[in-house]
């Protein structure tokens, strides 16, 4: 499956489940419910993971998107998974990496939701990582330049521009882009890197030369708990969001991502006659 802006390649594991899917219908009425979506908070993460659903359905090529969106929030993503999938539904669920870097090793809330499928010995549970630090990530730098407050930090946003500026002068993978990892809620500072992991700590330090600073010398603020929340509020920043999700570079790195989340939420149309 190809999008029309964009590659969005696989969505092999839903085909694969189809003879499995019949077979399970019979003795599982609920198989029939809307598709469980769980994620880290209902209110921020459904909201604008819907929206996405919304503006990138014509992109990806989908009929109709409908689903429960569920609140897992953290240690309880797990039970939350669990419960749906004995009640025999279909689940779908976005597990936030909090990685710091593409180094960073998967974290053990990912392990044991992949591991429910074989436990429960139910087919039907599709469990993604963002592929990036946690939802915030998704937000283009462009967008988050019209937060309320972005105009005062102008001299440390054009830190992170001059960091996206080297890593396309050097043709750097987009999947791969500091952006992706920051910590848009906390921010980053010496300390922040100090405490990685090695591999992770080299890794940000390349990045943050691009903005000709050292480790020791990046100081960036974060913008808080409510970035998702204003982004859906405000017009101007969601009419600006629905433009950037629609373009090639953003396509090239979330598309895939969002084609898979959506695919098993997909629903017929309605048909009046």
């Amino acid at each position: 499956m190809t999008c029309r802006s964009g590659p969005c390649q696989s969505t092999r594991p839903y085909y694969t489940q189809s003879k499995k899917s019949s077979i399970l219908a019979i003795e599982q009425p609920e198989l029939f419910a809307k598709t469980a979506l769980v994620v880290e908070d209902e209110i921020t993460d459904g909201a604008f993971y819907a929206f996405l659903f919304s503006n990138l359905r014509d992109v990806i090529g989908v009929p109709s998107v409908s689903c429960e969106w569920l609140h897992g929030g953290g240690e309880r993503t797990l039970d939350v998974a669990r419960n749906r999938v004995r009640d025999g539904r279909i689940v779908t669920v976005i597990v936030d990496t909090d990685a710091h870097s593409p180094a960073c090793p998967r974290p053990e809330k990912l392990r044991s939701l992949e591991l429910l499928a074989s436990q429960e010995r139910w087919p039907l549970i599709f469990v993604h990582p963002t592929p990036c630090k946690e939802t915030e990530n998704l937000i283009p730098l462009d967008v988050v330049e019209m937060l309320e407050g972005a105009a005062d930090r102008a001299n440390e946003l054009q830190f992170l521009r001059n960091i996206q500026d080297g890593e396309r002068a050097e043709r750097a993978e987009p999947r791969t882009a500091y952006w992706l990892y920051f910590d848009i809620k906390n921010g980053v500072d010496h300390l922040y890197v100090a405490g990685l992991h090695a591999a992770a700590k080299e890794w940000t330090a390349s990045k943050i030369s691009y903005a000709r600073l050292t480790s020791e010398e990046f100081d960036f603020g974060g913008f808080g708990n409510h970035v998702v929340p204003q982004v859906m509020r405000q017009n101007a920043l969601s009419a600006r969001l629905r433009d950037c999700v629609r373009r090639r570079d953003w396509l090239h790195v979330f598309g895939e991502f969002i084609a898979e989340v959506m695919w098993p939420c997909v629903c017929g149309v309605r048909q009046f006659t």
